[in-house]
């Protein structure tokens, strides 16, 4: 059994229901169900993990995080849930979009999504064979080129739908009947469909996997760059297709088409065993310990490394922008 230290530096917002926060939320409530070994403390020195739970306050490098008392103090103990689309894994922990070139087993681990925005309308599915959509994808084309290639498939028999701009206004805008209605129509296509689509966007992770998991739909990955999580067997109830493949996917799908059924309850039955709401703590902690039994060398020799990758071209720029 571990003791769990849980923290979050995202301030309480009225605006956005104070969105910034949910992650540390969830993983609270989880922990509170009991279903787990490991348990919350109010001490962070008695705990073995110090867990900083973030959606927005790790951006953009950390800074903050790095700069807390505890992570000073406790270094070696101090990890991160992060959900971000482009990490740089300054802390130890849970990134949902690591990407493989900087997957180090001895400091991260690949995560998933927490967030108070998850669909109400999304849940378990029973699979009635022969579903209205041999695949769906409903998602903004321009986040990344694997996408704009899916949609100049021949969607015959399947369904894509770019919503570049509008889903992101929708969300913005606050506008809880259009955000309803999203939901719903989402929800109702990825029932309707045998496979469903998760392509990687701005990061390589893709929340569309975890959803598909979770209505019993067999997931698409379409992410070289993806690591999968520590766990479930991903082999029996996903596809993994090549960016570089995009053109196979109607025939592929269409071969596997006898076995979305049972592939299906396999997606579900990993969800629930990792990632729903009540395993989320305990996947979590897991992996964390998993990362502190592969530690080879203290953390405070090896995190000043990851600041190499500010000369990323990418996190460069922004570094720029954001200092001068």
């Amino acid at each position: 059994m571990a003791l769990v230290y849980l923290l979050s530096l995202a301030e309480e917002d009225s605006r956005d229901g104070s969105w910034s926060r949910s992650a540390y939320r969830i993983l609270k409530e989880s922990a509170a169900l009991g279903q787990s070994r490991h348990r919350l403390t109010d001490n962070p020195y008695d705990a073995d993990i110090i867990l900083f739970a973030e959606l927005t306050a790790a951006e953009p490098y950390c800074e903050r995080i790095l700069r807390h008392p505890l992570v000073q103090q406790l270094r070696e103990k101090c990890f991160l849930f992060n959900a971000g689309d482009r990490p740089i894994a300054f802390l130890p922990g849970v990134y949902a979009s690591i990407e493989k070139r900087w997957y180090f087993p001895s400091r991260v681990r690949t995560g998933f999504y927490l967030s108070d925005s998850t669909n109400p309308y999304l849940d378990f599915s029973s699979h009635a064979g022969n579903q209205h959509y041999l695949y769906s994808f409903m998602g903004s084309i321009d986040n990344h080129p694997v996408r704009r290639a899916i949609a100049n498939l021949d969607a015959s028999g399947s369904y894509c739908e770019d919503t570049s701009g509008t889903v992101e206004q929708t969300f913005r805008s606050g506008d809880k009947a259009a955000l309803d209605s999203f939901y719903k129509r989402y929800a109702e296509v990825l029932e309707a469909s045998d496979f469903v689509l998760c392509p990687r966007g701005v990061g390589v992770g893709s929340v569309r996997l975890f959803e598909a998991m979770r209505a019993a739909r067999v997931p698409v990955i379409i992410s070289d760059d993806w690591v999968e999580p520590e766990g479930p067997e991903w082999s029996t109830f996903s596809v993994r297709i090549r960016e570089s493949a995009v053109q196979t996917i109607p025939d592929c799908l269409k071969s596997l088409r006898p076995e979305v059924g049972s592939m299906g309850k396999k997606a579900r039955a990993a969800w629930e065993k990792y990632f729903s709401p009540q395993a989320s703590f305990h996947t979590t902690v897991e992996a964390c310990l998993s990362i502190l039994r592969s530690r080879k060398i203290p953390e405070r020799w090896s995190y000043p490394l990851m600041y190499l990758q500010l000369f990323r071209p990418h996190h460069w720029r922004h570094y720029l922008r954001t200092r001068f």
